[in-house]
């Protein structure tokens, strides 16, 4: 304890007698070195696609009752089988979606990239609602879904790269 004390100590006092290797008004501002404002519209798409797999997961909990199938099994039942499907293929794509928003919304613009979010959280529903009712009836939903997800991860990786070199 007191060996870590003293080499704080002492680690303080060299730093504090570092001088910066550049001036500040010669570097280049990054997002560290400024204040991030984001759109409420972000934080709204994000909470309602959050509703949306909670949504998921109550269906699944109504299809275990109607189908019979207690946990945890995930098989047993066609209807049931597709229902929890749904709720995993959401669960599979939540974390490309909502990264991809949030990077694209950082880059671009919030209402934009909220809107594309909508846009995806309605592709979902469809996807849903099709595959709770017929597994061939899924493609549209997907394919909404599919593009939504692509455009704000190209849009993403477009702003990272003009950030990185000087876009």
């Amino acid at each position: 304890m007191r060996f870590r004390l003293q080499h704080r100590q002492a680690y303080d006092a060299t730093m504090s007698r570092v001088e910066p290797a550049a001036s500040k008004a010669t570097e280049r501002p990054g997002p560290h070195q400024e204040e991030i404002r984001m759109s409420a519209w972000p934080v709204l798409v994000t909470l309602a696609a959050l509703l949306f797999y909670f949504w998921t997961g109550l269906m699944v909990g109504n299809a275990r009752r109607k189908y019979n199938v207690p946990a945890p099994a995930t098989t047993g039942n066609p209807d049931f089988e597709r229902v929890f499907r749904v709720q995993m293929n959401t669960l599979e794509w939540l974390p490309i979606f909502l990264v991809s928003m949030w990077i694209f919304c950082m880059y671009w613009n919030g209402l934009v990239g909220a809107v594309i979010g909508a846009i995806w959280i309605v592709g979902r529903y469809m996807y849903a609602h099709g595959y709770m009712t017929a597994a061939d009836q899924r493609s549209m939903g997907f394919m909404i879904q599919a593009l939504a997800v692509m455009i704000l991860f190209l849009g993403a990786l477009f702003g990272a790269l003009g950030s990185l070199f000087g876009g």
